[in-house]
């Protein structure tokens, strides 16, 4: 019982749900949370700032001085990572309310099991996906609950038929979470955690897997790094028997599976399989493009690829053009290249600050548990490789893992003086 009211909890921290009639979103309510505990705490005199945290807030207040001295020195008005740096800290508020709460309530806080309730959070997202996707009146309840705008909601409608829609999860975003669910899983597989319950692993890695790329092709990127997670080597070129296993039996688990749900679903279900054409023409686009025209590529690539566009102004290189989006809305000089919409807002300075604040978060939530160091490396990498094609922001998952970690120190420090 404990475990699935975790679980709900740590849904809508993952996935901020804007619920009609509540003015916030899910995550920022724990944030109010968090700063009743704290107040609390201060009263007490048992609530002391953490180390950890003073890189942390040193880099946001960096960003914050460069963000208001690009639009000054522009003549701009757009205060996108101005807001940034307040909203991390909403976001780390967030966490702390929900870590502490979880305390209260005798869950374990230590980062594999919130690891692991974190693939379970993603898997059941995918199931509700699902389910919203195979029964539209489903779809229009989970949808009539959310604070959705007209355009937003037309959006949605018109793909609901070609790409699946979560709950509060879709688009790039559901890829980025769905891929590091992966990445994670993959992780927790080589640590041993799941050698006992093999197929239930290869069950939620194939079904993240599947509805993932459903959902966003993105997802492809994070299942790509989670396959180098399960190469049975130590380091480089060292064989490691057990985890050569674990991946025989992932594989073997991970085939069956495949083979049951699509024979079960043809038997089942004949015209299931004709209506799922279009979602699978999506998921599976730059293979089937592959096929007919020797080309590896999908619309969204060819479109990217037209996206690269440079500065011509040697300064807009040092302080950006203080512009993340124009008037109409649209990302400014039509790019959505992750590095190039922070490199025409804040420089070459800002995509530095950024990813400074992405590798002082991971560092810390990666410190102190088994091949983190391997951890460390392929999430960055997944981080890098997401901003060649758009805006990849981490921090909400790397703010929960971050103060697990500093907790978990805290305790730790704590029984050692006792």
């Amino acid at each position: 019982m404990k475990r699935c009211l975790a679980l709900a909890m740590l849904f809508f921290y993952i996935y901020p749900i804007l619920f009609v009639g509540i003015p916030v979103s899910t995550r920022l309510l724990y944030s109010f949370i968090a700063i009743i505990l704290v107040l609390y705490g201060i009263c007490c005199k048992s609530s002391v700032l953490a180390k950890e945290y003073l890189p942390v807030l040193s880099i946001l207040f960096f960003i914050f001085s460069l963000s208001c001295l690009s639009i000054f020195i522009n003549g701009t008005s757009d205060f996108e990572f101005i807001k940034y740096p307040v909203s991390i800290i909403a976001i780390l508020f967030s966490a702390y309310a929900l870590v502490r709460i979880f305390e209260m309530m005798d869950i374990p806080c230590n980062f594999n099991y919130i690891a692991k309730l974190f693939v379970s959070v993603v898997f059941t997202q995918c199931v509700v996906a699902v389910l919203m996707f195979v029964i539209p009146s489903f779809y229009e309840l989970m949808t009539s609950m959310q604070v959705i705008s007209i355009d937003e909601a037309e959006k949605m409608s018109s793909l609901s038929e070609m790409r699946i829609i979560g709950f509060g999860s879709q688009y790039f975003g559901a890829g980025i979470t769905n891929g590091l669910a992966l990445i994670i899983l993959a992780y927790l597989i080589r640590v041993g955690e799941y050698d006992s319950t093999m197929l239930k692993a290869s069950a939620m890695f194939l079904f993240i897997f599947a509805v993932g790329i459903g959902m966003a092709r993105t997802t492809f990127i994070g299942f790509g790094i989670a396959l180098l997670l399960l190469l049975p080597c130590s380091g480089l070129l060292k064989f490691n028997l057990a985890l050569f296993k674990r991946n025989v039996m992932l594989l073997l688990s991970v085939s069956a599976l495949m083979s049951l749900a699509f024979i079960s679903v043809y038997i089942l279900f004949p015209k299931t399989i004709a209506s799922l054409t279009p979602l699978f023409n999506f998921a599976l686009e730059m293979f089937l493009n592959y096929f007919e025209s020797g080309s590896l590529t999908t619309e969204s690539t060819s479109q990217l690829a037209t996206m690269y566009i440079f500065p011509t102004n040697i300064y807009t290189y040092f302080i950006g053009d203080g512009l993340y989006t124009v008037d109409s809305g649209l990302y400014y000089m039509g790019t959505d290249v992750g590095y190039l919409r922070l490199l025409f807002y804040f420089g070459v300075f800002g995509i530095l600050s950024f990813i400074t604040l992405q590798v002082l978060m991971l560092l810390t939530s990666t410190q102190g548990v088994p091949h983190g160091n391997t951890l460390f490396i392929v999430i960055l990498l997944y981080i890098l490789i997401l901003n060649f094609k758009g805006f990849a922001d981490l921090a909400s998952v790397l703010a929960l893992f971050f103060t697990v970690s500093v907790f978990d120190k805290k305790y730790s420090y704590s029984e050692i003086n006792h």
